[in-house]
């Protein structure tokens, strides 16, 4: 078969979740200190032997797992990542990716290209996050993969930008962990504190800091005073109306010589990377109303919201720093 051709599509279609089952059934990290037969992993694992071969019969035509003779290993640099423990494991996102609650809307992704209805409502019946308070397994499994990325996105935009604030407020910020980074890794030694917004049941858990109170809140409502706002991963979530009332509240609440940063995806009309239009998409079918934006949507929603846009700053990595004031 031609190299290239939508069958490969296909074929990476099933691989990727295939891949999936090696984390869901804890073969990658049953497999990470060495080769394994499919007798051992399915001894280990109470799995069905047969059908383990057949798995990893399969997955060693990748590069994710080298096969000798009756043995199998991850691959040093891709199937590695598979396991838990890996510095740069993708475990968490393929294993909340491939779960009901957001694999099952993609069978009704043509339903909002055709205005006929939200593919998440089609599927379950509500919203995904309704979705995930029925389903506690799913919604903490999600809720880690988008720790894992966000740690993952923190390191680059700390490199590329000084913060700096009184009073950092971060909007809908879960546990904290961007004010609290900013704190210690780059105003230590100021008097700086910071305030985190979100609802009770997220800041319930969340670690105490020494320099960072808790509030529990609706950031459509309002949100506290501050000199400088942390919105990290949150618009992409709501349209564009619902984003224009968080945005105002802050605006609303901002000191008048405060600034707004926004961290976030930026798509780029004409990109040849896959990886953020095909997230807009990702968007569009899991979340109603979500979506990517470019540089004149932040710009628009900003001047709807009594803010300007005042710079754009890159991380290195896919997220940007989109920075904001109040309009004169």
């Amino acid at each position: 078969m031609a190299s290239g051709s939508m069958f490969d599509k296909i074929t990476d279609l099933w691989a990727t979740r295939s891949m999936a089952s090696l984390v869901k059934l804890g073969i990658a990290d049953y497999m990470a200190d060495g080769p394994k037969t499919a007798k051992d992993i399915a001894d280990a694992l109470n799995l069905n032997e047969r059908n383990v071969f057949r798995l990893l019969r399969a997955i060693s035509t990748t590069n994710v797992i080298n096969r000798d003779g009756d043995q199998f290993s991850l691959t040093e640099h891709v199937g590695m990542t598979l396991t838990s423990s890996h510095p740069m494991s993708v475990a968490c996102a393929l294993s909340s990716c491939t779960d009901p609650g957001y694999w099952n809307t993609f069978a009704y992704m043509e339903e909002p290209i055709r205005n006929c209805g939200s593919a998440p409502v089609l599927a379950h019946g509500s919203s995904l996050w309704e979705y995930f308070k029925k389903h506690p397994v799913e919604e903490k499994a999600f809720a880690k993969n988008m720790h894992t990325f966000s740690m993952t996105m923190l390191f680059p935009i700390l490199a590329s930008h000084k913060f700096e604030g009184k009073k950092i407020v971060d909007v809908g910020g879960s546990h904290g962990v961007f004010v609290k980074s900013i704190l210690d890794q780059q105003l230590a030694v100021t008097d700086s504190v910071g305030i985190v917004v979100d609802l009770e049941d997220v800041i319930a858990t969340a670690p105490a800091h020494p320099r960072v109170t808790f509030q529990s809140g609706d950031f459509f409502e309002k949100v506290p005073s501050g000199d400088l706002y942390l919105i990290k991963h949150i618009l992409h979530d709501w349209d564009d109306d619902a984003c224009v009332k968080i945005l105002s509240n802050v605006s609303s609440s901002m000191d008048k010589d405060g600034k707004v940063c926004v961290v976030e995806l930026l798509l780029s009309e004409g990109t040849k990377d896959p990886f953020v239009p095909f997230m807009d998409v990702c968007m569009m079918v899991s979340m109603e109303g979500g979506r990517e934006r470019t540089e004149e949507d932040f710009a628009n929603l900003f001047a709807r919201s009594g803010l300007k846009l005042n710079k754009i700053i890159p991380t290195g990595a896919p997220v940007f720093i989109i920075e904001a004031v109040k309009a004169d």
